[in-house]
């Protein structure tokens, strides 16, 4: 079950969130931001703080060992998020991830081998 969106965005906009975390890793629980397709989120970007966006929040999943969150990234970039050198860099170390299911690795590794 999907964490409602706004329920995301009231825990990482709590000031005592914020405090406990020092705003370092608030990318963490706005990560189930990307269970969501890209195009319900893309309306919501400028409700994020300035250190959970959506670059940022792709970043954690792709170098994270959840091959869940992972998953959910590249589908992201599957969707249309934009590449970047940064995005292209954090790949190299989700393609490892044994996690993320052999299907979505092949399919970013294709969208990826496309864009160069």
């Amino acid at each position: 079950m999907k964490t409602p969106i706004n329920d995301t965005l009231e825990l990482i906009g709590r000031l005592d969130v914020r405090e406990k975390m020092k705003n370092a890793d608030l990318r963490i629980p706005a990560l189930p931001l990307l269970e969501y397709d890209l195009q319900e989120i893309m309306h919501i970007e400028h409700r994020l703080p300035p250190e959970a966006q959506l670059k940022d929040i792709i970043h954690t999943a792709m170098i994270s060992p959840s091959g869940h969150w992972a998953t959910c990234a590249i589908k992201w970039l599957l969707q249309g998020f934009p590449l970047d050198d940064d995005i292209r860099e954090w790949y190299q170390t989700c393609k490892k991830n044994k996690r993320v299911h052999q299907r979505i690795r092949q399919a970013a590794h294709r969208l990826f081998k496309n864009q160069t």
